[in-house]
């Protein structure tokens, strides 16, 4: 284990692999000079990350923008406060691997910042 700030123990892990998914119900990402839609899991933490932000979808509790692999879902659903065209939005990201737009607005939808345990 390496030392890291001030003498502090720090856990190396391997660097995270990030995933573009196939997205659906006409979103598509936001725009080319942004980061893209992507999903990582820290191996070592167990931890899932999503990024990116999207626009031109369909608000929906039962459409998801994407489907998470097995190993990346959460055991229960989860519930995100998002930035949806400068206001709050709702981000849901359930057991059978489903993000859902759940409530916001289509002229973008971030998922920046979204971070969850996985149940594998």
């Amino acid at each position: 284990m390496n030392k890291g700030f001030m003498g502090i123990p720090s856990i190396e892990s391997a660097p995270m692999v990030w995933v573009i998914p196939a997205l659906t119900a006409a979103w598509v990402d936001f725009s080319a000079t942004e980061q893209g839609v992507g999903y990582a899991k820290d191996e070592k933490t167990g931890l899932v990350y999503l990024r990116g932000k999207v626009k031109s979808g369909t608000i929906s509790t039962t459409v998801p923008l994407f489907i998470l692999p097995g190993n990346y879902r959460p055991i229960s659903t989860l519930t995100f406060a998002v930035i949806s065209n400068a206001a709050i939005g709702r981000c849901d990201v359930t057991s059978a691997g489903l993000v859902l737009p759940y409530a916001g607005n289509n002229t973008y939808f971030s998922l920046n910042g979204i971070v969850f345990q996985a149940s594998i």
